[in-house]
């Protein structure tokens, strides 16, 4: 299973429902820009869990 979560601002959030596939190409590129910028983790807007496996 992998997680990615992106943080949004409430405007950016409101856009995103209306316009399903301005959050898509917004997510993008978000991630393509800090893929190549590689912000501080307190800075960074996407976070991903990469593939994570939990066993009982």
């Amino acid at each position: 299973m992998i997680g990615e979560y992106l943080r949004v601002t409430a405007a950016e959030l409101d856009r995103a429902i209306e316009d399903p596939a301005w959050a898509l190409d917004f997510v993008e590129e978000v991630q393509d820009a800090e893929g190549e910028a590689e912000p501080a983790p307190a800075a960074a807007r996407h976070f991903s869990t990469y593939k994570t496996c939990a066993s009982l």
